[in-house]
């Protein structure tokens, strides 16, 4: 294949941070807002560069209306959807098979209702997964997951963080899933699972150091850090830039609490984040086949 890039946003509503730092989400807005803020301006982003993108929604989200109209409006525009899950929640790989399974089946009804077609793609809560929830999509036909994360600063980051909750006895939701995960490829490869093989393309990680190319270690360098890293960029033959919506946010101009300024995202405001992702995208787009998540599985199926 030639270099293809493909942007994709994970659309978490602010709730799941408050899980995630073990707050009470009685300050947490509706379902809907993320969509709104985060995804809308997502939407509007990739519009601007001319770009069509990869959504991984928590389906459970999309009973909200003000949700489903940012989604039928994305759908109108060709972009992707894809499950994250039907509640998102973070130990989903410790749940048993028939929970697991529960969780995708319905995410797949709800996204399918609401977009006209079931998604082909998953991406883990927390980016955890294991064999059995490997077999499942496979069992039930996906094409594609993209989970894998081997990134090796993120994994010590998630580890210290949630060590020191726990010693503060602050009870976050998130999980730590296997180390094994820091040997695996940084480009798609096939997982042979016990009901077939289910291709697999990885959250983008910079060779030799592994350092992930995320929205929010893009938001963390800047763009000089961006200047820096851009010649590592250029021999990655396959990029998958993920983004989570909350990166579009603005902490003072959307109103959103002060407790989330634990989110490093959340520290800077959305007049230097935006301008920086531009940046980003119009460096991708000069480069690299920009395609959905699909059409990545898609050309890769057609290519092996």
């Amino acid at each position: 294949m030639n270099r293809i890039a493909s942007i994709n946003v994970d659309v978490d509503g602010l709730h799941l941070y408050y899980r995630i730092h073990g707050l009470s989400e009685d300050a947490a807005p509706g379902r809907g807002a993320i969509y709104t803020t985060g995804m809308s301006r997502f939407v509007d982003l990739l519009g601007e560069h001319g770009m069509r993108g990869t959504f991984f929604v928590v389906a459970e989200d999309l009973r909200d209306p003000a949700a489903r109209e940012v989604v039928s409006r994305a759908v109108d525009e060709g972009h992707e959807f894809a499950s994250h899950s039907h509640t998102h929640p973070y130990d989903l790989i410790r749940q048993d098979r028939a929970a697991m399974t529960d969780e995708i089946v319905r995410a797949e009804e709800a996204i399918g209702e609401l977009t006209g077609s079931a998604p082909s793609g998953f991406r883990a809560p927390g980016y955890n997964t294991s064999p059995a929830l490997l077999e499942i999509l496979a069992e039930r036909g996906y094409r594609y997951d993209s989970s894998s994360f081997p990134s090796t600063p993120y994994y010590l980051a998630k580890a210290a963080v949630l060590g020191w909750y726990a010693l503060r006895g602050r009870a976050s939701e998130s999980i730590l899933g296997s180390p094994r995960i820091l040997t695996t490829s940084r480009l798609p490869h096939v997982i042979d699972t016990a009901a077939g093989p289910l291709l697999e393309l990885p959250v983008t990680v910079l060779p030799w150091t592994r350092f992930p190319l995320i929205g929010t270690s893009l938001i963390a360098m800047g763009s000089s850090g961006w200047r820096m890293v851009r010649p590592f960029v250029k021999g990655v033959p396959f990029v998958n830039l993920e983004f989570h919506a909350i990166d579009l946010t603005d902490h003072a101009g959307d109103n959103i609490d002060d407790a989330l300024l634990r989110q490093p995202d959340q520290r800077t405001p959305l007049t230097q984040k935006k301008p920086l992702f531009d940046e980003v995208l119009r460096f991708l787009k000069d480069g690299w086949q920009i395609k959905t998540l699909e059409e990545v599985a898609n050309a890769y199926t057609s290519s092996s």
